[in-house]
């Protein structure tokens, strides 16, 4: 498969509030969500190779940025949280494909990467 790349911030998984309400982050979660599945990203069941670009702040200085572009992104969100949500996107009960209408078909998986960079991106091959 090549290499797709999605101008897309990674978001990671967000559930409700005890009270059964949508918080604010649940709330932008789930309008991620719905920009996500427009993009109609997609990838195999087995051994993608997904990259999450995460964006390098504002307040970073030119030498902390030069440093940290392309390392470890090594803060929350973390990984699992992050893939759950893109799952959610790629993979959702609404999916014209019957075969794309649950996450139980993902078997395995390739090299999964969460790294700084300039602009936020999901890479996946």
């Amino acid at each position: 498969m090549n290499s797709v790349t999605y101008d897309l911030k990674p978001t990671p998984y967000i559930t409700r509030t005890h009270q059964g309400r949508f918080s604010a982050k649940a709330t932008r979660y789930h309008a991620w969500l719905e920009h996500a599945r427009r993009m109609r990203i997609t990838f195999p069941p087995q051994r993608a190779n997904i990259m999450f670009i995460i964006p390098m702040p504002p307040s970073w200085n030119k030498h902390k940025r030069l440093l940290m572009c392309g390392a470890a992104h090594e803060t929350v969100p973390d990984l699992s949280n992050i893939l759950k949500g893109l799952e959610d996107a790629v993979y959702h009960k609404n999916h014209k494909d019957p075969a794309m209408r649950n996450d139980k078909v993902i078997s395995s998986y390739g090299k999964l990467e969460k790294i700084w960079g300039t602009t936020a991106a999901i890479i996946i091959s």
